[in-house]
């Protein structure tokens, strides 16, 4: 049936039947995540931090699109500027865009207290490594 010739009481059982449906959430097997391993030994092998901590998160679902996140963090090492350097990924591509404006950097700017991580080097001031990954099937 072509979708002009529907009249208006049919479109909204349409609508009806399609928000009483139950279907079930994708599984997230579609998607590549690096893994915790990878992604700690990756930071090692760039980085030859002090210490380094990873999290590799389970696929979760967002308006019907799977996505796992996955997140390093490392204090000191080489070739890292002072501070808090954050990288962002994005199914394994980097983000460059917009860096400062997103919710990856505001959240670790505004929840991730530091102070309470002990020195490992001896610089008054260690260098923050925080690397980001989204990984899914969006499609932009």
């Amino acid at each position: 049936m072509a979708v002009k010739s529907l009249t208006s009481q049919q479109l909204v059982r349409i609508h009806q039947l399609f928000r009483q449906a139950k279907f079930d959430d994708p599984s997230g097997h579609c998607l590549s995540p690096a893994g915790e391993y990878n992604l700690r030994l990756g930071i090692i092998k760039e980085l030859h931090p002090d210490m380094v901590a990873t999290y590799s998160g389970s696929a979760q679902v967002f308006e019907g699109h799977p996505f796992i996140v996955e997140a390093g963090i490392s204090i000191g090492g080489k070739d890292v500027k002072q501070g808090l350097n954050i990288f962002r990924f994005a199914n394994r591509i980097p983000l460059l865009f917009e860096q400062g404006a997103d919710v990856v950097t505001r959240t670790a700017l505004k929840r991730i207290k530091f102070n309470g991580i002990p020195e490992v080097n001896q610089s008054s001031i260690i260098a923050r490594l925080l690397l980001v990954s989204l990984v899914s099937q969006f499609v932009g």
